[in-house]
């Protein structure tokens, strides 16, 4: 009797211990599928206009907010040993401690996912030993990779290209993309890196762009499609003169070129761009700075704008506007914690109420490491703001963004991949507007 107990409790624990293996199978394919959001297939056959509604037909208070951090460059790690903290090491511990609005848990909406970020990666990092060993730098871009963010491209060797033909944009892209695909090996030697070990990314993640400088010209599309790059986040979106951070133009593809770069074209500060069908664009879209009236509710001394104006006149003190990245901001022009957050916070707040076209923001994880030359009394003191400073602007941007049930932060693979097929907000969801 004691041996058929003792065979039905073994045959129970086995079937236990069964369940818990193919439960936890079926949860890593999920999460695998909606954290990494890869897109493995495109024929370059999507063809969507420049709208401000949102797509599908969806209502503005179904759709979700989307926020889209892009971090280009990314060469310093901060991990321990590489002379530096704070840079990307300190991006990927922000970002997986967070997660979006729980909302009605739809994954297709990443309800309650961690959220996710792009880093445009530079690969010349990881191919000569620059600031620190290469190894410390594959080491953090894998550690990105596994953990579900996107790695997108940023170039080889980071040069201006507004004059490139298209065999040199094409050299850099495939550059980088080899890079990247050669194999990781997490026991290669700090002090002796081996130039045929890369990252290990499969190919077929790699679907993104971003153009160096912001340097693009008509060869940088032919290129991309030539190498099976299917996204950009290069060019820029709200400088129309009736655009003002409420109903910017939601993403579109390039088969009838781009609005923004159009007017940027007028002003002789971009080259013209043709028909790419089925490239698509997700913008970098103009902050807004403050008006006087708004700078004390969102923690900004009034007289914002004027002060910018005073740095660089070419700042228009009556649209506010700016360029969506964080070199702008910080050193450009110079501003503080205060003014960024405020500024972020004001630009989000435009979106919510408006159409909800997607916050995009341009960054550099190198400029929050303790590495970055400013904390060291170079250069003029070119940044005012610390590192410290710098990273809780980000930080306490993220926080304030993640209190807005609709917001979603999500990594631009994700985003195309919603944009694709969109998917509403869930009725049972209580918004800012309920």
């Amino acid at each position: 009797m004691g041996k058929t107990k003792k065979s039905n409790l073994s045959k129970i624990f086995s079937i236990f211990i069964l369940i818990f293996i193919v439960a936890s199978i079926i949860l890593l394919i999920t999460n695998k599928e909606t954290t990494k959001s890869i897109i493995t297939k495109y024929s370059y056959n999507d063809n969507v206009l420049a709208s401000e509604n949102p797509p599908a037909g969806l209502s503005v208070s179904k759709t979700p907010q989307f926020i889209i951090f892009g971090f280009d460059d990314n060469s310093y790690s901060g991990l321990e040993g590489s002379n530096g903290t704070g840079g990307m090491n300190w991006a990927l511990d922000l970002f997986n401690s967070k997660t979006n609005p729980k909302g009605s848990n739809n994954n297709l909406t990443y309800d309650g996912e961690k959220i996710k970020a792009s880093f445009y990666v530079c690969t010349r990092y990881i191919a000569t030993w620059m600031s620190e060993s290469p190894v410390y730098v594959k080491k953090i871009w894998r550690a990105a990779y596994e953990t579900g963010h996107e790695i997108g491209l940023h170039s080889h060797n980071h040069k201006h290209g507004d004059k490139f033909n298209t065999s040199q944009w094409e050299y850099e892209i495939q550059k980088t993309i080899d890079n990247l695909t050669k194999p990781f090996d997490p026991k290669e030697k700090i002090s002796n890196p081996d130039n045929k070990k890369g990252i290990g990314i499969p190919r077929e993640t790699l679907i993104s762009w971003r153009t160096p400088h912001l340097e693009f010209n008509n060869n940088t599309f032919v290129a991309l499609k030539n190498e099976n790059i299917f996204y950009d986040c290069s060019m820029e979106e709200g400088w129309q003169e009736d655009q003002d951070g409420t109903n910017y133009l939601w993403p579109y593809t390039l088969d009838n070129a781009s609005p923004g770069n159009e007017i940027l074209v007028t002003w002789n500060a971009k080259a013209p761009i043709g028909s790419h069908p089925g490239i698509w664009e997700i913008p970098v879209y103009t902050l807004i700075i403050p008006p006087d009236d708004k700078c004390m509710e969102y923690g900004a001394e009034p007289g914002l704008r004027k002060k910018l104006h005073d740095l660089r006149p070419f700042f228009d003190e009556i649209d506010g506007k700016i360029v969506g990245f964080d070199y702008n901001l910080w050193v450009i022009f110079k501003m503080t914690k205060a003014e960024v957050l405020a500024s972020l916070k004001y630009t989000l707040d435009l979106r919510l109420k408006g159409n909800r076209a997607p916050f995009t923001f341009g960054a550099h994880t190198d400029y929050y490491s303790s590495k970055y030359y400013s904390d060291k009394g170079s250069k003029n003191d070119e940044i005012l703001a610390n590192t410290k400073e710098r990273q809780e602007a980000f930080e306490e941007f993220i926080d304030y963004a993640l209190s807005k049930p609709e917001v979603r932060i999500v990594s631009g693979q994700q985003f195309l991949n919603w944009m694709r097929n969109p998917v509403p907000l869930n009725d049972n969801m209580k918004t800012a507007n309920n």
